[in-house]
């Protein structure tokens, strides 16, 4: 009996290990790169660690509406994570987001939603005339996390345009509006999770959101790809050739990425015998 206990007692040892080392804990690093903790007590903590400078200012969009932005420059860790989630946004064209800027890397990120995804498809229930919450909870149930999606491109912008940038963002805010940047999302450019954490840890992290589905793609300037008619713009972006504007990026999605996004997904449960 003792020896089966001691053998019962190795084996539980052995898979905690085991569910360790597959789960690391959630350190200060995951806490900045993922963005999640900014209306929490613990984003204090982590703005200590490393040293957080954040900017805020406002930005005038062509139609004349002013939202708020807002970066934090982690200079210890060598990279910028910026949001741009006014509530305006979305009634003036925009979508919200949060950016990564990678300096070591010279990659630029962009957390956000697909587009055609802030209603449900036509074959799914209706939403319409349901309080909010019961709506956005109708939303999250259908696309359980496929909604979620992350791109990336190259940057040229170092960290200390960057940080000039901003110092001259919040000097002179509100700031205008630059000329808007234009992207495509292919399926072709679609990476896996691992492949994006081979090429770059910190997106790889700060994408985590979509890591469930491998919504994870490098943006093109070029392409021929039958895109969605709707598209992403992101706002906040820099220019280091015009100061104190911030840059739109338009990013329009492959058409089929879209259809799988919004493709009602297979029931797994059974159907009940005869009788029964």
């Amino acid at each position: 009996m003792i020896a089966l206990l001691l053998v019962l007692l190795a084996v539980v040892s052995t898979n905690a290990q085991t569910a360790e080392q597959a789960e690391p804990a959630n350190t200060l690093d995951d806490q900045l790169l993922e963005a999640k903790t900014w209306r929490k007590d613990k984003w204090q903590t982590v703005s200590d660690a490393f040293g957080l400078v954040s900017y805020k200012w406002t930005t005038t969009l062509p139609t004349n509406t002013v939202v708020n932005e807002t970066a934090y420059l982690a200079e210890s860790k060598n990279v910028l994570l910026m949001k741009s989630r006014d509530r305006d946004l979305k009634d003036q064209g925009y979508d919200k987001s949060t950016t990564l800027v990678d300096f070591g890397s010279g990659m630029v990120a962009f957390r956000t939603k697909f587009p055609a995804t802030s209603e449900l498809p036509a074959e799914a229930a209706n939403t319409e005339g349901l309080p909010r919450r019961e709506r956005r909870k109708r939303l999250r149930k259908f696309f359980a996390g496929r909604d979620e999606a992350c791109f990336f491109t190259d940057t040229t912008v170092t960290l200390a345009q960057a940080k000039a940038e901003l110092q001259s963002r919040v000097a002179n805010s509100p700031v205008q509006t630059g000329t808007t940047r234009r992207f495509v999302a292919e399926e072709k450019n679609r990476l896996t999770t691992a492949e994006l954490t081979k090429l770059n840890s910190k997106i790889a992290r700060f994408c985590s959101k979509a890591a469930k589905h491998d919504n994870n793609f490098r943006l093109v300037e070029d392409s021929t790809a039958t895109t969605h008619p709707d598209s992403l713009v992101v706002m906040g972006q820099f220019d280091p050739a015009i100061s104190s504007t911030s840059i739109p990026f338009e990013i329009r999605v492959e058409q089929s990425v879209i259809d799988a996004v919004q493709k009602q997904p297979a029931t797994t449960e059974s159907t009940p015998a005869a009788g029964a």
